[in-house]
This record gives structure tokens, sequence and C-alpha cells, in this order.
């Protein structure tokens, strides 16, 4: 699997993407060619950590996911928004 693969797949099962399919979403270039295993040793964890996180099996926490952002060159953003009217 390359790595826009894995990282969307990760994403995806994490529930991140906001995809309405079950496609992974295009990343570009800060995920491009990594591994589970690149991945697993860029967050200082293991890569059957990042299989379970990938399958939707454990909900990660927020230290997860900061280190998540931190391996991909991305900046972690957790925001409240209004909730469409009824």
């Amino acid at each position: 699997m390359k790595g826009n693969q894995v990282a969307g797949l990760l994403l995806l099962g994490l529930g991140l993407c906001g995809c309405k399919t079950q496609q992974p979403p295009a990343l570009g270039e800060p995920l491009a060619g990594l591994t589970q295993e690149q991945l697993a040793e860029r967050m200082h964890t293991t890569q059957a950590v990042i299989a379970r996180l990938e399958s939707g099996r454990v909900k990660p926490s927020t230290r997860t996911l900061e280190r998540l952002a931190a391996a991909t060159g991305m900046r972690l953003r957790i925001s409240f928004e209004p909730a469409p009217a009824n």
C-alpha cells in the first residue's frame, strides 16, 4: 500500500476525512510514500498501532492526533462550529 493510501485510510478509519464514500482522500505531498512502518516510526509507535487506527477499531486520543499531525507535517485543529438549523 502506498503512502497516500495508508494515510488516507488512516484518516478515513478515524472518521477524520469527512468523506461520504469509502474512498480515502487524496492527501498530497507530506504523506506521499509513507508506509505503516514509516508512519509508526515518525509517530514513535508501532506498525500494529497504526493498523488498529486505520481499521477504526480504536479511537485516537488527542495526543495521538497531535503525533499524527506532527509526523505528517500537518497542524491539528479541533473546533466547535454551530450546528445547522433544523
